[in-house]
């Protein structure tokens, strides 16, 4: 990618919102940005296109938002088995299955929250 390619890139994210940090690049010295919470340096990331830095750093807010979905429907499931299930063996199953949910939806909302305060 040319400097002009980088400068128009570093431009069009500092429109939409990227922050330009005092610390440079550790690998070429150049600027570093942080965007949408990431922070990286324009000239060695790869990034060629605008498109694919928002594709990029979309991508893993979006995937946590997916399991959480997933994890609620889980956790709807087990619900419902709970609440049918006859004896107790059917029972402690069910109570297993949600405390795995309940544990792994806990680890995700503190995933969330550090990334959302990353870009704070």
């Amino acid at each position: 990618m040319s400097s002009s390619d980088v400068n128009g890139l570093v431009v069009e994210l500092m429109r939409r919102g990227a922050s330009l940090l005092s610390e440079t690049c550790p690998n070429c010295g150049g600027i570093m940005l942080r965007y949408k919470g990431v922070t990286f340096c324009p000239r060695c990331s790869g990034f060629t296109s605008i498109e694919e830095v928002e594709e990029k750093l979309a991508a893993p807010k979006d995937l946590l938002g997916d399991i959480e979905k997933l994890i609620y429907e889980g956790l709807r499931e087990d619900l419902q088995a709970l609440r049918s299930a006859r004896g107790i063996e059917e029972r402690a199953a069910s109570l297993r299955s949600l405390r795995e949910e309940l544990e792994v939806l806990e680890m995700l909302l503190r995933v969330k929250d550090k990334v959302s305060g990353i870009g704070k």
